[in-house]
């Protein structure tokens, strides 16, 4: 897999979220709060930090103060955190179709 801004080969993989990923429309800031106090990561709807429009879709994650370590805990924690919530909602979609 390679960069989408400069075509770069991809060192590491974090998540392959497919054709659709998380937006701020899919992840509630309950669901923001409950990724800081259970997965130990901060993340803040990118719309925030943005005086236009454009950026619903994003996420914006901090890394001030932490160690290239503390990063790679982060985002594997992240990952975790995106897969369990993919899953919880997909499995509550299945329940409302039946």
């Amino acid at each position: 897999m390679n960069c989408r801004h400069c075509s770069a080969p991809l060192e590491h993989t974090f998540l392959d979220l497919g054709f659709a990923p998380p937006s701020n429309a899919y992840l509630s800031e309950a669901d923001l709060s409950r990724c800081a106090e259970e997965y130990d990561v901060i993340v803040c709807p990118m719309s925030l930090f943005s005086l236009g429009g454009g950026h619903d879709n994003q996420i914006r994650l901090s890394f001030s103060y932490v160690t290239p370590v503390d990063i790679e805990r982060g985002i594997a924690s992240l990952s975790r955190f995106l897969l369990a919530e993919m899953a919880a909602k997909t499995q509550g979609k299945k329940n409302l179709n039946h």
